[in-house]
């Protein structure tokens, strides 16, 4: 019975350090998997987060590219503009002449206004 007692008792210890062994495996298998997992998790985090960078790094050039090519038509008019009153056949007289036609257009302007407004506050009063 002792023998036998002993046999079981080995038995169970090495049915013990078997399972314990066991045990640690699947514990390394399962962390592996777990940080594993984790990795990927992260790696894809980073990946959606660069592309929404990327996305916002394009829209931003494609901004920047079209106010350059507004930028650069807008100083070809400048210069068209410059470059036909530059060869403008006009004198000092006639620039005289379409400065006062401006001023009493401009003072015109005004008395309309003065009018508009006192025909507006006459309605609003009644």
């Amino acid at each position: 019975m002792k023998e036998s007692l002993k046999i079981g008792g080995i038995g169970f210890m090495i049915g013990l350090f078997v399972a314990a062994i066991a045990a640690h495996i699947c514990y390394d298998e399962g962390f592996d998997h777990g940080f594993a997992e984790a990795e990927a998790r992260q790696a894809d985090a980073v990946k959606i987060a660069q592309n929404e960078v990327k996305k916002d790094y394009e829209k931003r050039i494609s901004e920047l590219s079209a106010s350059l090519e507004r930028l650069h038509s807008d100083n070809a008019q400048r210069l068209r503009q410059l470059n036909d009153f530059s060869h403008a056949k006009t004198d000092l007289a006639t620039c005289r002449r379409d400065r006062s036609r401006l001023g009493r257009l401009a003072v015109r302007g005004e008395e309309l206004l003065k009018r508009a407004d006192s025909y507006f506050e006459a309605l609003s009063v009644k």
